[in-house]
């Protein structure tokens, strides 16, 4: 290579050169003094260092499981008392409103309340027991049987609302006389508001306002008065759940009431009245009677609206004796009408032969 061929190289800048680097090993580690307190050194690899453990999950202490568990029975012996006396002020100012209205005379029951709560007033304390005789609780003056109306037998109502209310039927309305107040009520009131309703005494009402109702009524402080945005289905339910709890339903028993379901068969709906007349075992009995099925006939005149027939009403109002509740309710005119109670004036022969 010639000079002029090296001669672009030799304008460029000159590197200066690096001197040579030499490194010396590190002297070997000395772990110095010792001391007689100081442990003796041991030099430990890295990759025998184990982590530090995690720690341990606290187990769970039987408190943590509060919530899942049943309660005991005494906590429900405990719940059940507790509620028992929260109830206690309201089954007593039923007792109450009940008792001065008792104890005054029928002629001065018309007044209104004022006079029993001066009764209640006027009534001198009892006098505190001598020392020299045993201890005894004062002697009841009113028991629930004057207040209570679910479970009491029919008699006994109709006997009760006779005494206190000397004119509490209307006396156009000849079939409502004897009928408890009850009855009357919630009939009249679904007459008037729901007897077009679709599936009535089909649909359940409310439960709980079924309840409340009850409750109101067995206590006496129910003033027999639905509101008008109450739901018809919860009146028909409360009026079904006092029929079932007459003792003896409103046949007056049970045998009552397979006697008449055979008897169905071979009487003919002119000689039902005496029949009736004859086999049921009050006379509230067959008011009661009379007065459901004529409410029923009504029902059935707008089943082409509210979709319950003869059929389906004897079904779901008095199952058992279906055919019986039927034939009342398509022959109510016949039956309890004027021609009924001229057949049951007259004593038709053989309706004796028939109830045999």
């Amino acid at each position: 290579m010639s000079s002029s061929d090296l001669r672009p190289f030799l304008s460029l800048p000159r590197i200066p050169s690096t001197p040579m680097i030499t490194v010396s090993p590190d002297p070997p580690f000395s772990p110095g003094p010792s001391y007689p307190s100081d442990p003796p050194f041991s030099p430990v690899p890295p990759t025998s260092i184990s982590p530090p453990p995690l720690p341990r999950r606290r187990a769970m202490r039987k408190s943590d499981e509060t919530h899942l568990r049943v309660p005991s029975r005494a906590a429900s012996l405990r719940e059940e008392r507790q509620k028992k006396e929260d109830d206690q002020g309201v089954w007593w100012a039923g007792i109450a409103k009940w008792a001065g209205r008792l104890r005054r005379p029928k002629e001065e029951r018309r007044d209104g309340w004022e006079g029993s709560n001066r009764v209640l007033q006027s009534t001198p304390s009892p006098p505190p027991p001598r020392a020299d005789t045993p201890m005894s609780l004062p002697p009841r003056t009113i028991s629930l049987e004057l207040v209570r109306t679910f479970g009491v037998p029919l008699e006994v109502i109709t006997d009760r609302e006779r005494e206190s209310e000397p004119d509490p039927v209307d006396k156009r309305d000849h079939v409502a006389e004897g009928v408890p107040r009850l009855v009357r009520v919630c009939v009249e009131w679904i007459e008037a508001n729901a007897i077009d309703k679709e599936g009535l005494y089909r649909v359940p009402g409310s439960h709980r306002k079924v309840q409340t109702y009850q409750l109101s009524i067995d206590t006496g402080a129910f003033d027999y008065v639905f509101p008008v945005h109450e739901s018809p289905h919860t009146v028909a339910s409360l009026l079904k759940k006092y029929l079932a709890s007459i003792p003896g339903g409103i046949w007056g028993g049970e045998d009552v009431k397979i006697h008449l379901r055979n008897a169905i068969i071979s009487t003919p709906a002119a000689f039902l009245n005496p029949l009736l007349r004859k086999t049921l075992t009050s006379p509230s009995h067959f008011n009661l009677v009379r007065y459901l099925t004529r409410h029923l006939s009504r029902i059935t005149a707008h089943s082409d609206i509210n979709k319950m027939t003869p059929e389906n009403l004897a079904i779901v109002m008095f199952p058992g004796v279906e055919a019986l509740i039927e034939v009342l309710v398509r022959n109510w005119e016949e039956v309890f009408g004027r021609e009924g109670e001229k057949a049951a004036e007259g004593g038709v022969g053989g309706v004796a032969l028939a109830a045999e």
